[in-house]
């Protein structure tokens, strides 16, 4: 079976760069947390893990970032809903996975399906925006999203991201959790920040 998978992974890697692909992985220093309102205070969730697949196009690693176009050939971002921890403990935490159905619908996915290039600096350390459109699942419902992402390539084959992102819970007809028998109740937004570190 371990050889079957990295047989496998060696396959996609190879096929990617045969056809002018970079595939990336999450760096460990990533971060994601998903703030929020209630009736009594603000809160805050940290999500312990991102995975995913992040291909770009090879220009990005062996040239400076163009200074328009896009530069993503698939990027899917996913979010196992059981990695999302309250500092409020496992009560909370229970709330929020039934909440986000996570049964039957395990990760948040967000695909990108248009990006553009923006405000290239072209000096050393890159840095650039990318506005980027896609699609976001929570919960077994799909909705179109935009942001702008403001990018960094500090190493050939280092790339950063750093965003961020409200969500309506309601427009994905997510019930926001409650405590204390419905005396304290969530509000229906939450924002999502992250600062993502891509390496090759």
């Amino acid at each position: 079976m371990k050889k079957a998978f990295l047989l496998s992974g060696f396959i996609i890697l190879f096929i990617a760069g045969a056809s002018g692909q970079i595939a990336f992985k999450v760096g460990e220093e990533s971060t994601m947390s998903i703030t929020g309102t209630s009736t009594i205070h603000d809160w805050t969730s940290t999500v312990k893990e991102i995975k995913g697949t992040y291909v770009f196009k090879e220009n990005v690693t062996d040239n400076k970032i163009p200074k328009s176009g896009s530069i993503v050939d698939q990027v899917i971002m996913e979010i196992p809903v059981l990695s999302i921890e309250s500092p409020r403990g496992t009560t909370m935490d229970n709330k929020t996975y039934n909440a986000l159905k996570s049964e039957e619908h395990p990760n948040i996915i967000f695909k990108v399906t248009e990006d553009k290039i923006k405000n290239a600096s072209g000096t050393n350390p890159e840095t650039f925006q990318l506005d980027v459109s896609g699609s976001l699942t929570i919960a077994g419902h799909t909705k179109t999203i935009a942001l702008t992402l403001d990018g960094q390539k500090p190493a050939p084959n280092t790339l950063t991201f750093k965003g961020s992102f409200p969500i309506d819970m309601v427009s994905y007809e997510i019930d926001p959790p409650s405590a204390m028998f419905g005396q304290i109740k969530t509000g229906k937004d939450v924002t999502i920040d992250f600062e993502l570190t891509l390496v090759k």
